[in-house]
């Protein structure tokens, strides 16, 4: 399910940049979150989540802080989507695999971010950043 929506949603992409007339609403038809290509992508990783037995006492804390700076880094992360973008470009990685690593990249910030105003400001920060 996650391949057949990443395949649409890379493939559309593709299609609409080859159009000459493209506009920049067509171009972000394939990354808005509620096309069914993003639908699929998300409901396979929901599943997956859902059925992990977590051990790890390490894994464990580190998805606690992400449930609690989950809305934060939404909040946050289309300031990083551009710039990571940019930068997979400029390091010279293969295109298919552009989006997915900028995608990486822009969390990894995002989240480093927000679990950081937690650490300095505690609760406060949910008023701030979500």
């Amino acid at each position: 399910m996650f391949l057949a929506g990443y395949a649409v949603t890379f493939f559309g992409f593709r299609h609409i940049t080859a159009l000459p007339e493209y506009t920049d609403e067509m171009l972000e038809l394939f990354f808005t979150y509620c096309s069914l290509n993003v639908v699929m992508m998300t409901i396979h990783v929901f599943m997956l989540c859902k059925r992990a037995n977590v051990q790890s006492e390490k894994v464990r804390k580190a998805l606690a802080n992400l449930t609690l700076c989950g809305f934060g880094i939404y909040m946050i992360h289309h300031f990083f989507t551009g710039p990571s973008v940019v930068l997979m470009r400029a390091i010279h990685v293969p295109i298919p695999l552009q989006i997915p690593c900028a995608a990486v990249v822009a969390f990894g910030v995002s989240w480093l971010l927000v679990s950081t105003a937690y650490r300095c400001f505690g609760r406060k920060t949910k008023w701030v950043l979500g």
